[in-house]
């Protein structure tokens, strides 16, 4: 009769894994990206994370960072739409350590693929430095902010703002996440960053 139960059990948690594993479809990173043949993927700014195992595509604005211009080789890519998520798992080609990062599409508001395209990149990190102004590259290489920073320095340093915060980059005002209950507000006049505002949000 036990054997029997275990039989069973082992019947159904094969069942429910199959079921699991079948709600999930390859997400193809080299086609997001039109990545051509041999060449090498970057993070496309600060990646910041508290755990490397679940890092969220909105980009916290907390803990430490993988630095843009990153070499990184994809492990896994999937994706969900019954669970509504993706995931990216990808190794740091300069340590060998691995990152996941999670994507809930329905809080990015963009589709997982666009969602790629904007924290990975083919750009080589001579590209992306040679859209950036010249004297705020050792203070983006340190994840920070500062007044006076263009559009394009504050992308890479941060990373783009969260759609349900801002809607369209177009905007004179850009709304991270820094924390659960805290954002950080830029203002941008004549495209550069004119205030810096911490907000709590309760």
């Amino acid at each position: 009769m036990q054997r029997l139960k275990n039989f069973f059990l082992l019947l159904c948690l094969s069942i429910i894994s199959g079921l699991l594993t079948a709600c999930y479809t390859p997400l193809n990173v080299a086609e997001a990206l039109q990545q051509k043949t041999n060449e090498k993927i970057y993070t496309a700014y600060n990646l910041f994370y508290t755990d490397i195992n679940n890092i969220d595509a909105e980009n916290i604005i907390k803990g430490n960072f993988i630095p843009y211009g990153t070499p990184v080789g994809v492990v896994k890519s999937e994706t969900s739409s019954y669970f509504n998520h993706s995931i990216i798992t990808f190794k740091n080609l300069k340590n060998g350590e691995l990152f996941t990062v999670r994507m809930v599409h329905a809080k990015m508001m963009i589709p997982p693929n666009q969602i790629l395209r904007h924290f990975l990149t083919t750009k080589t990190p001579e590209q992306i430095n040679s859209t950036l102004t010249e004297k705020f590259i050792p203070i983006i290489e340190q994840g920070e902010v500062k007044k006076g920073m263009t559009k394009a320095d504050v992308l890479v340093a941060y990373g783009y703002p969260p759609r349900n915060r801002t809607s369209d980059t177009t905007d004179d005002t850009w709304i991270y996440w820094n924390d659960v209950n805290s954002s950080i507000r830029f203002v941008f006049r004549n495209e550069k960053v004119a205030e810096i505002i911490d907000i709590k949000n309760y």
